[in-house]
């Protein structure tokens, strides 16, 4: 069970890299194109919110559209970003599932254990009436 606890949280810190890691590279990589929505965006540095915004949505493979790649390192990063990260995500998710099923197992087990105590022991005798 220690193993399983260990390795959840490494799965966790290494999805909370992954999306720091995409963060900063898309924020320093990125600017919003010239179509851009806010025009005093346009051309400027995607925001740290904004590049942790597809950060995140690219790994849940989400992908609302409103922000995508415009430069070519950008693209080709978030071609590997989405295929290595959804690869993690899709591991983190399974370790943490592997997890869950042992706790119910080992509480399943837990309260059998009990059950079977408790009909060893008999039915509870009723309470002694005062004469």
């Amino acid at each position: 069970m220690v193993e399983t606890k260990i390795k959840v949280g490494f799965a966790v810190l290494l999805l909370v890299v992954l999306l720091a890691a995409g963060t900063i590279a898309f924020h320093l990589l990125e600017t919003y194109p010239p179509n851009y929505w806010d025009e005093e965006m346009r051309g400027k540095q995607w925001t740290p919110l904004d590049a942790f915004y597809f950060s995140a949505i690219t790994l849940t493979t989400i992908g609302y559209g409103e922000l995508h790649p415009t430069t070519e390192p950008s693209k080709i990063l978030t071609v590997f970003y989405a295929i290595f990260g959804v690869a993690l995500v899709l591991f983190v998710l399974s370790i943490i599932a592997k997890w869950y099923v042992q706790r119910s197992q080992q509480f399943e087990e837990h309260e059998i254990q009990r059950l079977k105590n408790m009909l060893r022991r008999g039915p509870p005798l009723p309470p002694k009436e005062e004469q």
